[in-house]
């Protein structure tokens, strides 16, 4: 494949995600940390991005470099995201139903507030989304997953011991919730700084 048919594929697959996702050009700069100058530019096939970048949009698209680079490349992302829907809702079904029998189960043998065991499958629930996260998405959905799982914690530990009446868990976890922002804040620093 010649220079400028890939040129000429990544404008109008990048655009197509664009508007499937219905951003401006501005929006997927912030997104992506490039300016809308820089968007305008791929889109209409101005410049291509380097390899670094092309890897770093593909992910960000859920999809690959080659996606993003041949002619029917974007053809796959409405697959990508039924995948994703897929994984997520069985992943959501299995937990809940799992939950469901732990709660039969308490409930059946007579065990005082059995109700708890929706709240103890949070944390449960969150865990695995966090790993999904790390594995698949950017730090961005990685620090929404860590503070829920905070904050789920935060919340069985307490209504799990209210006689111990832990209310500072939640002074805690707003704390931690301050370092992941500022976590987030560095990482999306660093990421700018790389590309440019």
């Amino acid at each position: 494949m010649r220079n400028e048919e890939i040129k000429t594929n990544f404008a109008n697959n990048i655009k197509e995600l664009r508007e499937k996702k219905n951003m401006t050009q501005q929006e997927l700069g912030n997104a992506l940390g490039y300016s809308d100058k820089s968007i305008s530019k791929w889109e209409k096939g101005d410049v291509l991005p380097d390899v670094v970048t092309l890897d770093f949009v593909a992910n960000y698209f859920s999809l690959t470099v080659n996606d993003l680079i041949n002619s029917n490349g974007t053809v796959s992302y409405g697959k990508y995201k039924k995948i994703n829907t897929i994984i997520w809702g069985s992943l959501f079904l299995v937990i809940f139903l799992a939950n469901l029998v732990f709660f039969f189960l308490n409930y059946i043998a007579n065990v005082d507030r059995a109700w708890l065991s929706f709240v103890f499958a949070l944390p449960c629930f969150f865990t695995v989304v966090l790993i999904l996260n790390a594995i698949f998405y950017d730090y961005k959905a990685i620090l929404v997953s860590t503070s829920l799982l905070t904050w789920s914690l935060a919340l069985c530990f307490f209504l799990g011991y209210l006689s111990y009446n832990f209310w500072y868990l939640f002074v805690i976890s707003f704390c931690l919730q301050i370092f992941y922002i500022f976590i987030g804040l560095i990482v999306k620093v660093f990421q700018k700084r790389k590309r440019n």
